[in-house]
């Protein structure tokens, strides 16, 4: 089985290695759906163990830039939707 940790993300705009740089709330959601519907759930897991460390750091952002908190109604609403494992 393969390790969370030796996933390669491949083509996806978001590092995963870089915990300093805020990410834009919606483009983690399109890449988490794209990689859940091509079936590469490592890939989808390795993307919400990511938003996981990044919301405790306040690097989570809405389209225009603004920090968006752990307790905000978009983090609330992505964490209880069906895409969020």
């Amino acid at each position: 089985m393969q390790e969370l940790n030796d996933v390669n993300m491949g083509d996806c705009p978001i590092d995963v290695e870089d915990k300093e740089m805020p990410v834009e709330l919606e483009e983690l959601q399109s890449e988490l759906s794209r990689f859940f519907h091509m079936d590469k759930h490592l890939h989808a897991l390795k993307l919400v163990k990511h938003l996981e460390e990044l919301v405790g750091k306040d690097l989570i952002t809405n389209a225009d830039g603004d920090t968006l908190l752990a307790d905000s109604e978009e983090v609330k609403k992505f964490q209880n939707s069906d895409l969020y494992m």
